[in-house]
């Protein structure tokens, strides 16, 4: 009559941890191997997508220059991600970044 596991993205594949090596490309995935993205109440997309679009937005601006770095989103992710996945549905979600290398990836005005 339902689903086995509510406000998440039920889609559990198991791949390999190759990333090609692609220049001036970083990868954010919202959950790392064997986990779920939970999917935020009241929104219309994922926990990950969400706290991604705040991120971006300003709330990664650690050291509040202007500018969001691929480790200042990383670092802000890893913290609100697994918080807000076990505050809002008792869930285990870790986000992942794979880089070349960091830089400057959204000026914030």
């Amino acid at each position: 009559g339902g689903t086995l596991l509510k406000n998440v993205s039920p889609a559990l594949v198991k791949t390999e941890q190759y990333f090609p090596k692609l220049a001036n490309v970083t990868i954010f995935s919202g959950a790392s191997q064997g986990q779920v993205n939970a999917w935020h109440d009241g929104q219309s997309h994922s926990l990950f997508t969400y706290l991604f679009l705040k991120g971006v937005e300003g709330s990664a601006d650690g050291n509040r220059d202007g500018s969001i770095s691929a480790l200042e989103l990383q670092k802000y992710l890893q913290q609100a991600v697994p918080y807000e996945a076990r505050r809002l549905g008792d869930t285990e979600q870790t986000p992942v970044l794979t880089q070349i290398q960091d830089r400057v990836l959204v000026n914030v005005r």
